[in-house]
């Protein structure tokens, strides 16, 4: 879903997503399903932007920052 190279893709792999685990795990698909919109947000913008995208997400930048540092 993440790296769609569209927002219609990144939508349909979230419902596909949503429909194969929604029996087995209901938390993390409502969860993943309340967020939706906020997850695949970085696909309305233009490919070319997108890599240089910043993330919010603590977690997400340690390991971006260990992924360059390590490509030096």
């Amino acid at each position: 879903m993440r790296d769609a190279p569209t927002l219609e893709a990144g939508e349909q792999a979230a419902a596909s997503v949503i429909e194969r685990f929604s029996d087995r795990y209901p938390a993390a698909v409502a969860c993943l399903s309340d967020d939706l919109e906020a997850s695949l947000a970085h696909l309305r913008l233009p490919v070319c932007h997108r890599i240089n995208t910043r993330t919010t997400n603590l977690l997400e930048r340690t390991f971006e920052e260990e992924h360059r540092r390590k490509g030096q």
